[in-house]
């Protein structure tokens, strides 16, 4: 399981995947919208009423995991915590 499962709020749509932080968010409003569209992983954070404002990417499927977690360490979703050895 990923570390990052126990801190992410799924709700569908017919046609996407959206991520909040808490379990009652707005689809609208700070919440992370993931499509597939032709083998491509559309990922938009949507975060303004204002689409313009929005921050976009889009990889291919096979890199859907990677941008993902990118775009939680960039967002600051989730603080990490390391060990000091």
């Amino acid at each position: 399981m990923s570390e990052y499962a126990s801190g992410l709020y799924p709700v569908t749509s017919m046609h996407a995947l959206y991520l909040g932080q808490s379990p009652e968010f707005n689809i609208h409003r700070g919440a992370l919208k993931i499509e597939l569209k032709e083998n491509q992983i559309h990922l938009e954070l949507m975060s303004s009423f204002d689409t313009s404002k929005n921050w976009k990417r889009v990889v291919e499927a096979d890199k859907a995991f990677e941008a993902l977690v990118r775009f939680l360490e960039s967002e600051k979703w989730f603080v990490t915590y390391r060990k000091n050895a």
